[in-house]
C-alpha cells in the first residue's frame, strides 16, 4: 500500500513536469502531443490540459500558459482543473525539460503497469470462476500492453498507397532553383539532412544563399541559421546576388543603385528569417523554427551555415568527433521532426586542398557523411578559373554525379551553363 501511494505521487509530479515543459520549451510540444495520448494520463485534470495543449498544437498555435488557459476556457474545462493558478503551478514541476523524454517514459510505464494490473485481474477473476475465456483476457491484456508507447507506428496497408500514388516521380522534394540539379537528385526531400561542403573562400555560403533566395522567390518559408557571418552580411549577399551588382561598383553608377533598389522592394515581402546567433545549439535552432513556423505559417527548408561552429554538447571524456557526432544525428533528427529539408554546411579537411574532393573529406567526423541524405561538394580547379563543379557525392534516395555551374564572385552568385552548350560529365544520370 504504501509503494502504491508513494507511486501515485510520483506519477502526479511526471504527468505535471511533462505538460509544464510543454508551456515551457515549444521544442518539447511535438514531442508531448505526438509520443502521448490522452490515456497516458493517470489524474483527470492533466489529461484535460493535455487535450487543450494538442488541440493549439493541432491547429498551429503558439502553446503558453495563456493560450492554454484560453483553450481551457473555451473548452468549458478551466474551473474544473483548478483554474488559471492550476495550469501556472504545472511550471514549478520541472526540473529541467531535458528530461522530458525521461518523463514520458515512466508515464508509459506507469500505464502499462495500470492495464497489466486491471487486466490480469479480471483474468484471474475468470479463471476463479471457471469461465474459459481468461487467456484471451490476459492476451489481449499484453497485447494492450505491448501497444503503448508506439504511436509512431503504420501498418503496410496504410503506407503502400501513398508509395504507390509516388512510384515513378522523381522529383518529390523542394525545388533548388536550379534545373539541372533538381533533375538529378529530385530537389531536396522533406526530412532529409542535406550537407554542403566545401573548402574555404570556394563559394559553400554563397551557394547555400543562392538556394535560399531561390527558395524564397517562390514563397517558401525560409530561415536562415549563420553563425559566422552577420545577418547584414547575409542579406547584402543576397540582394547583391539578385541584383548582380559589384558590390565594389555600386557607387560608380545610378543605374546599379536603382538596381539594387529595385531588388529591396522584391524581397521585402520574402519569408527569409536570419539568425546571426554566434555558437548556437540544437535546441534553440529547433525552437526558432517552430517559432517561425508559427509567425510565418510554415516551414519549408532550414539552412545551418555551418556544422563545425555550432555549440557541441558537454560530455565528459568525449572528444570532439563524438561530439560532432552527436550533433549530426540531432541535425537529422531535426529535419525528421520538423518535416522539413534541413541544408547544413560544412568544412572539408586540409587534405582536400588542389585536388577533387570526396565525401570521406568532410571535417572532423565521420558521422556527418553517414548521418546525412545527401551530401554536394562545391570544387573549382583553380582560383584563376571561375568553372566550379557541384559533386553530388551522395544521394540516398537517388543518383549522383557532377553538375557544372559558374562561379560569378562580383556579386557572390552560382549560374547554371545554358544547357545546349553544357556537356555533362559521364555518369551522371548513371545510378
Amino acid at each position: 500500500m504504501q509503494w502504491q501511494n508513494s507511486g501515485q505521487v510520483m506519477r502526479v509530479n511526471e504527468e505535471h513536469a511533462i505538460l509544464g515543459a510543454a508551456l515551457i520549451d515549444p521544442v518539447y510540444v511535438p514531442v508531448v502531443c505526438g509520443e502521448l495520448t490522452e490515456d497516458d494520463f493517470y489524474t483527470p485534470e492533466a489529461a484535460i490540459v493535455f487535450r487543450a495543449i494538442q488541440s493549439i498544437w493541432k491547429d498551429e498555435k503558439p502553446v503558453d500558459l495563456v493560450t492554454v488557459a484560453s483553450e481551457l476556457d473555451r473548452m468549458g474545462e478551466l474551473d474544473r482543473v483548478g483554474g488559471a493558478e492550476f495550469v501556472c503551478d504545472l511550471l514549478t514541476y520541472v526540473p529541467t525539460t531535458a528530461n522530458t523524454r525521461a518523463y514520458i517514459e515512466l508515464l508509459h510505464e506507469s500505464r502499462k503497469r495500470r492495464i497489466f494490473e486491471r487486466g490480469m485481474r479480471t483474468a484471474v477473476e475468470q479463471a476463479e470462476r471457471g469461465e474459459d475465456c481468461f487467456m484471451v483476457t490476459a492476451q489481449d491484456t499484453m497485447d494492450e500492453v505491448h501497444t503503448i508507447g508506439t504511436n509512431g507506428l503504420t501498418s503496410v496497408s496504410d503506407i503502400m498507397p501513398i508509395v504507390l500514388n509516388n512510384l515513378g516521380n522523381t522529383k518529390r522534394g523542394l525545388s533548388t532553383g536550379f534545373s539541372t540539379l533538381d533533375s538529378v537528385c529530385g530537389g531536396f526531400g522533406k526530412g532529409h539532412l542535406v550537407i554542403i561542403a566545401a573548402r574555404p573562400a570556394v563559394g559553400k555560403t554563397s551557394f547555400a544563399c543562392n538556394v535560399a533566395a531561390n527558395m524564397c522567390r517562390v514563397g517558401l518559408v525560409v530561415p536562415f541559421f549563420s553563425i559566422e557571418m552577420g545577418r547584414e552580411e547575409i542579406i547584402e549577399r543576397v540582394m547583391l546576388s539578385e541584383a548582380q551588382v559589384d558590390k565594389y561598383d555600386i557607387n560608380k553608377s545610378t543605374t546599379k543603385i536603382q538596381a539594387v533598389l529595385d531588388i529591396q522592394d522584391r524581397i521585402k515581402s520574402w519569408k527569409l528569417y536570419v539568425d546571426d546567433r554566434g555558437s548556437i545549439s540544437i535546441g534553440q535552432i529547433i525552437a526558432t523554427c517552430y517559432k517561425i513556423k508559427q509567425v510565418g505559417g510554415g516551414l519549408d527548408c532550414v539552412f545551418v551555415d555551418y556544422i563545425q561552429l555550432m555549440r557541441l554538447p558537454t560530455k565528459t571524456g568525449a572528444n570532439t568527433n563524438q561530439l560532432l557526432g552527436e550533433v549530426s544525428r540531432a541535425l537529422k533528427l531535426m529535419a525528421k521532426e520538423l518535416k522539413c529539408p534541413v541544408v547544413v554546411l560544412s568544412q572539408l579537411n586540409r587534405n582536400a586542398e588542389g585536388r577533387r574532393p570526396t565525401i570521406a573529406d568532410l571535417r572532423d567526423s565521420g558521422a556527418i557523411e553517414q548521418d546525412a541524405d545527401m551530401v554536394l561538394l562545391l570544387h573549382r580547379e583553380n582560383d584563376q578559373s571561375n568553372d566550379t563543379t557541384l559533386i553530388i557525392g551522395k544521394n540516398r534516395h537517388g543518383r549522383t554525379g557532377d553538375i557544372p555551374f559558374v562561379w560569378h564572385p562580383e556579386y557572390t552568385r552560382f549560374l547554371e551553363p545554358v544547357m545546349k552548350d553544357v556537356a555533362m560529365p559521364k555518369g551522371v544520370f548513371n545510378k
